[in-house]
């Protein structure tokens, strides 16, 4: 083999040498790019992993509070898992407290609530008869109560000026709500 044809044999595989060097390198370099990017992904999803675990004792520590004090609530929301039970319990409630009081209870009924959540609302309207000591004690006996109730809305009429014994009968209109903890409304 002569000089020159050995030359030209080595031009030839320098020349097809960088031709497949200069077809490789960009896809090459792709690569390394995607897995650099697929490792910096991974860094980021491990640190926030560590991150999560780390808070986990905190957030268990928050849970436990919360379990505590929803436990601590529980006697002063009214009974019932439903909007009918817990409206019955408020009701039989009502009655229970009227009765010790010396009325006479004329109505009530469970005003429809569309509370969502775990703790709901439940109203009771109730009009009740007797006299303004019975009337009195009616009052100060509910908003002494466990469960904690609220009065939204009352009113007080004058059915008889002087009743039996000089003592007026008065009407009570009043609507009565609690809170309870709801569950479903289908059996």
């Amino acid at each position: 083999m002569m000089e020159r044809d050995r030359r030209a044999l080595i031009a030839g595989g320098v020349v097809l040498l960088g031709t497949v060097l200069a077809g490789s390198v960009p896809s090459l370099r792709a690569r390394m790019q995607q897995a650099q990017e697929r490792t910096r992904t991974r860094v980021e999803t491990a640190r926030g992993a560590s991150a999560a675990l780390a808070g986990a004792s905190a957030t268990r520590d928050s849970l436990r509070l919360a379990l505590t004090e929803f436990v601590a609530l529980a006697p002063k929301l009214v009974g019932g898992h439903t909007q009918s039970e817990a409206a019955a319990t408020l009701i039989s409630l009502i009655n229970g407290v009227a009765s010790r009081a010396a009325l006479r209870v004329r109505r009530a009924e469970s005003l429809a609530d569309s509370g969502t959540g775990p703790i709901r609302p439940v109203r009771v309207r109730a009009d009740l008869e007797g006299d303004i000591a019975g009337i009195t004690q009616f009052l100060r006996d509910m908003e002494g109560r466990t469960p904690v109730l609220t009065i939204p809305s009352i009113a007080m009429t004058a059915l008889e000026p002087s009743g039996p014994g000089g003592t007026e009968t008065l009407r009570l209109e009043v609507t009565i709500g609690g809170w309870f903890v709801g569950g479903s409304e289908t059996p």
